[in-house]
């Protein structure tokens, strides 16, 4: 992955949380942060990358300030996948796409949670507590 690509998909991580939904939560915007990588991986190929975005269309939650470790992890899965040889060695590294995918965004996502709502949020009470006894 380029700068250029890595550009992308950091500026367009601020967007995660654009196409929410009840649904499938995140889905969407995962697949828009992803797209610029996986449009460069598939060379454009439409109907390969067809095939790919409906994987990335299914469900996906996670805590948006963590997200970015779950980008970079499937990002090097994909990479394994579009280097496959053989039927089997696709099926099997889907199935490891998929389930880094589900492990990754609930591992994150209970961090994050912790990280912000147990130390950054109580944090920024403190501060403003101590700035309101102070003026």
């Amino acid at each position: 992955m380029n700068f250029k690509i890595r550009l992308s998909v950091f500026l367009r991580s601020f967007f995660l949380q654009a196409g929410w939904n009840f649904m499938k939560y995140q889905n969407l915007g995962l697949t828009f942060v992803m797209l610029p990588f996986l449009k460069k991986l598939y060379n454009n190929d439409k109907e390969e990358l067809s095939a790919v975005v409906k994987r990335y269309l299914e469900t996906f939650n996670t805590q948006p300030i963590m997200a970015s470790f779950c980008f970079g992890a499937l990002a090097k899965k994909e990479e394994e996948i579009k280097n496959t040889k053989t039927i089997t060695d696709f099926k099997e590294k889907a199935t490891e796409w998929e389930a880094v995918k589900t492990s990754l965004s609930i591992t994150t996502a209970s961090i994050g949670d912790r990280l912000f709502w147990g130390t950054i949020k109580p944090l920024t009470l403190l501060i403003a507590l101590f700035i309101w006894l102070w003026c």
